[in-house]
């Protein structure tokens, strides 16, 4: 798992698998799933980062199992829409 940030275009990118992306998902809020040919997450990406935290954050990520949680609109793909 890597993750980025743009401060320019001010854009959070976790990736979390290392394959390309072939389609993304737009969900409120301005985040982006973006997801490999076999439908599984590559990446979220989080667009107007700044404007949703306090002038300085930082991101804790601890994932022993190799696995994330992040919770995801109920209308969304991973929400379990779709």
């Amino acid at each position: 798992m890597r993750v980025e940030y743009d401060s320019k275009a001010d854009i959070l990118y976790i990736r979390l698998r290392e394959t390309s992306p072939v389609e993304s998902e737009h969900l409120e809020g301005n985040i982006i799933i973006d997801y490999d040919e076999k439908n599984n997450v590559v990446a979220v990406e989080i667009l107007d980062v700044s404007k949703r935290t306090e002038k300085s954050f930082s991101i804790p990520i601890a994932a022993p199992s190799g696995s994330c949680t992040f919770p995801f609109p109920p209308g969304s793909r991973l929400g379990g829409g779709r």
